[in-house]
């Protein structure tokens, strides 16, 4: 990325330059106890800038680390996924690991450009919860998300620029930052996902995966009409964070936010390639859990992880609803045998599984969590987040009837329902914005509850249908 800049300088503090950043290429131990940014790293991230002559890139081959996925065991990936997935998706998930997103840039901003975006700042949103930016950036910034460094490098450097940024708050749900990369509030105002094209990155297909899954649901019950069949999900931690951006581009993703420049080192949510960079470490994985699967010794080598789950044992006195063989049955069988066996199915990071015994499932959910490992790294919990999803896992129950991805799917009545506290959220908001009082309403009410009703509205509630 190229651009007309202004006039190079040193930050409004001149002592940076006597600062000594070598502090910053050292693990971070004990990153699951920041309580706050950091003021030295942040005062050590903008002297390493300046040493190396404003050049980010050059600032993220020196730290290395985190910054770059340097820890991440490429060859042993590349291997384990060579002739399993595609070419495309094997050439795709190579130049991810080795260089990083997005797979092509080519970008020659005007300085007007630049410092009206600047000057615009971040959204309505973001700016009235301060506390939970705060909150959030230090989330991002301990996970080494990003490069916090003094909020004046993209005035100073041809290298950072910013996008700006809106907060996403969700009940139940921590705060998320999102990169607002796609709003023009001007007809010529230029931004990033009008930059960065998908045509040469990855397809998306993630969206099949929840079809896939009841498919396979169906199939297992039409050849095993007596048998219950247990489910369970696993949640990948931050997969849009592990395609790590190019070094030398983190400064073209960055933003200025809570008193800081901040550096984007992995793929930013509602950038238009951060989807595509995910999808073949999502396939390559899916992949792998079905070649691990039916492997006893995985079991043994996961125990820790799957002495966390709880069981609930089906009730044989339980009647099981039937199913009828459809047209796709035996297409959809990647193996004849007289066992089911299928991928684990990723919807973006959320693994669907099910297994006609608690024994098979937890074959099912070593294989899924060998896969990850495969794909992401092995955990090493000291200086880096464990790639399944912890915080979800310990909550994990196998049983036959199961939440996933806002619905209730009911395996022993081949069921599809809507949680309750998604019908009352949706009573409550009626209720409240939509009463028959109302002569008028905004867009965004009528966003909100167009949103809320949009949700599956093929599976309601009723039968699997095929």
């Amino acid at each position: 990325m190229h651009q007309q800049a202004p006039r190079k300088g040193n930050p409004k503090n001149p002592t940076l330059v006597k600062i000594d950043f070598s502090p910053l290429r050292e693990p971070r131990y004990n990153y699951e106890l920041q309580k706050e940014i950091s003021q030295h790293r942040v005062d050590m991230a903008s002297a390493a800038m300046i040493h190396f002559g404003l050049e980010i890139g050059k600032v993220m081959r020196y730290m290395k680390g985190e910054y770059t996925g340097a820890n991440r065991d490429v060859k042993r990936t590349l291997a384990a996924v060579k002739g399993h997935i595609t070419d495309d998706d094997y050439n795709h998930l190579k130049r991810i690991l080795i260089n990083g997103c997005p797979s092509r840039l080519n970008f020659d901003e005007t300085l007007h450009n630049k410092l009206r975006m600047i000057n615009r700042g971040n959204s309505k949103s973001f700016n009235e919860h301060p506390d939970l930016v705060r909150e959030t950036l230090n989330k991002e910034d301990k996970y080494s998300h990003i490069l916090p460094m003094d909020e004046d490098m993209p005035l100073i450097s041809p290298y950072c620029r910013h996008t700006p940024q809106g907060l996403v708050t969700k009940p139940g749900k921590n705060p998320r930052l999102v990169w607002d990369a796609s709003r023009m509030m001007k007809p010529d105002d230029v931004v990033m996902n009008n930059i960065t094209s998908i045509e040469h990155e990855a397809p998306i297909t993630f969206g099949n995966s929840k079809k896939l899954n009841l498919q396979d649901i169906w199939d297992a019950r039409v050849r095993f009409p007596d048998t219950p069949i247990l489910q369970a999900t696993a949640d990948i931690k931050a997969c849009f964070r592990f395609g790590r951006i190019h070094a030398d581009l983190t400064g073209a993703f960055g933003f200025v936010a809570g008193g800081y420049f901040n550096a984007s080192v992995g793929m930013v949510f509602s950038s238009n390639i951060s989807a595509p960079s995910w999808e073949p470490c999502r396939r390559a994985a899916e992949i792998l859990s079905f070649i691990y699967a039916n492997r006893p010794d995985l079991v043994i080598k996961h125990r820790y992880y799957l002495d966390m789950i709880q069981w609930l044992v089906p009730d044989p006195n339980v009647r099981l609803t039937p199913a009828v063989e459809s047209n796709h049955t035996e297409d959809q069988s990647p193996n004849a045998s007289d066992t089911i066996q299928r991928p684990a199915r990723i919807y973006v990071d959320d693994a669907l599984l099910f297994a006609l015994s608690v024994k098979k499932m937890k074959m099912a959910l070593a294989a899924l969590i060998e896969a990850i490992f495969t794909v992401m790294g092995e955990p090493d919990t000291e200086i880096r987040q464990c790639p399944l999803a912890m915080d979800k896992w310990v909550l994990l129950q196998g049983s036959t009837v199961q939440p996933l991805l806002g619905l209730v799917i009911d395996t022993n009545r081949m069921m599809i329902s809507i949680p309750n506290t998604y019908i009352d959220e949706v009573r409550k908001l009626i209720n409240t914005t939509w009463h028959t009082g109302r002569k008028s309403f905004t867009a965004i009410e009528a966003q909100r509850l167009t949103g809320n009703l949009g949700t599956s509205h093929k599976e309601r509630r009723g039968f699997f249908i095929y």
